[in-house]
């Protein structure tokens, strides 16, 4: 979901790389770089589990959410590229 706009694979992407974060939907591709990335948190819908993009990217709507089946492997990818998620601010924060 960008703004009030919303799709879901097989018309909704991401990918995370070292630099950047990428969504496309349908034919429209929003890059996200790292310096813009605050963190990727867990988020809950009524009926379904995403990715919440907190970030500060020029030109982009702030409210991001990457609805996901498998959210919590996509936090763990995006920890091993170096961006901020909640689920390592909770670790850190139980293990001081």
């Amino acid at each position: 979901m960008i703004g009030f706009f919303s799709a879901t694979w097989p018309f909704a992407t991401l990918t995370v790389s070292s630099d950047f974060i990428s969504i496309k939907v349908f034919f429209i591709e929003y890059l996200f770089t790292k310096d813009h990335i605050y963190s990727l948190d867990s988020y809950s819908g009524l009926f379904s589990r995403g990715i919440k993009l907190i970030h500060d990217e020029p030109g982009l709507n702030m409210n991001v959410i990457f609805w996901s089946f498998s959210s919590e492997r996509v936090l763990e990818e995006a920890r091993k590229f170096g961006y901020n998620t909640n689920a390592a601010q909770q670790d850190a924060a139980a293990n001081p």
